[in-house]
């Protein structure tokens, strides 16, 4: 499932889409910054790392500068 699901987001991001963020997190680093490069304020906004979820944690968010 987790291959299938990536190869629909590279499709969406393709076609300068995104994705809906789901409980299950398939997608790689790679195609979550590009359907979402927004999340790079998280690391100027947050910088002590405060607030911290799953997706978060998976994506490193708090690393993306």
């Amino acid at each position: 499932m987790s291959v299938i699901i990536r190869e629909l987001i590279d499709a969406v991001l393709q076609n300068q889409g995104s994705y809906y963020l789901p409980y299950q997190l398939h997608a790689t680093t790679e195609q979550f910054q590009k359907a979402y490069p927004q999340f790079k304020l998280k690391a100027r906004l947050d910088p002590q790392n405060k607030f911290s979820n799953m997706l978060l944690k998976r994506y490193h968010i708090e690393t993306v500068q």
